[in-house]
C-alpha cells in the first residue's frame, strides 16, 4: 500500500521535524529567545511553513510577561511565556544546611526572580522541573500543546544571571521526558565585567 504524499507544507515540516525550539531562560535567555520570536522582514505575515521556528520564555520573575509583551520585545503570543515560583525558605533551608527545618517562613523573603544567584535557578529547576510535581507536569503539557516535542532543541540563557544560569543544566534533562531532539544546543552570554565609578566596584552586565 502506497501512502499518498501530502503537498501541505506545514504537515511535511512536522513530519520532516525541521523545526526548531527555542527555549529562554531567565531574563537575558528570554530576551534572546524573543529575537527569535520576531516575524523576519521577508516575510509578510507570519507563516509557519516560511519560519518553522517555534520559542518559549522561563524566568522566576513574575514581571517576564509585562516585560515581554513591550517594545522592543513584542512578543507574539503570551501563552509561550512561564513563570515558575521561587522555592520556599524551607526548602532552600533544607539544600543548604541538608536537614529538615521548623517554623514559619520569612516573610520578606524575595519574589522578584533569582538575579545574580544561579544556585537559586538551580533549586528551582531541581525541585519543581526535575521532580514528578504539578508545576512539571503542567509545563510539560504546555509545551506539548504548544508544539514543543520535536526538532533542533535551542536553549539561550546569560552566564552572569540567577534563572537563566541555574536553570539551562537542567534544560535537557527536563525537555528529554517530552522531546525527540535532532539535536540540543545551548547559547550563553558571557557576562562583562563593568565598572561602576559611584560604588567604586564592578558588576557582571550582559
Amino acid at each position: 500500500m502506497v501512502k499518498k504524499m501530502t503537498s501541505n507544507p506545514e504537515i511535511l515540516t512536522e513530519n520532516l521535524q525541521l523545526q526548531t525550539c527555542v527555549v529562554g531562560c531567565g531574563q537575558c535567555g528570554s530576551r534572546i529567545a524573543a529575537y527569535f520570536n520576531k516575524t523576519p522582514s521577508f516575510i509578510a505575515r507570519r507563516m509557519w511553513n516560511l519560519y518553522p521556528i517555534r520559542c518559549f520564555a522561563l524566568d522566576t520573575d513574575p514581571g517576564l510577561p509585562i516585560s515581554l509583551k513591550k517594545a522592543p520585545w513584542n512578543w507574539h503570543d503570551l501563552n509561550d511565556l512561564r513563570v515558575i515560583p521561587l522555592v520556599t525558605p524551607e526548602i532552600m533551608m533544607q539544600r543548604i544546611t541538608r536537614k529538615p527545618t521548623t517554623g514559619t517562613g520569612n516573610t520578606s523573603y524575595r519574589s522578584v526572580g533569582a538575579g545574580q544567584f544561579p544556585f537559586m535557578g538551580t533549586l528551582v529547576a531541581e525541585e519543581y522541573l526535575l521532580k514528578a510535581t504539578p508545576i512539571s507536569s503542567d509545563l510539560q503539557e504546555q509545551l506539548r500543546t504548544r508544539g514543543f516535542t520535536n526538532g533542533v532543541l535551542l536553549i539561550t540563557n546569560s552566564l552572569s544571571g540567577g534563572t537563566g544560569t541555574g536553570f539551562a543544566p537542567a534544560m535537557p534533562e527536563f525537555f528529554s521526558k517530552i522531546f525527540q531532539p535532532r539535536i540540543t544546543l545551548n547559547l550563553s552570554i558571557i557576562p562583562e565585567i563593568t565598572l561602576l565609578e559611584e560604588k567604586k566596584g564592578t558588576f557582571p552586565a550582559n
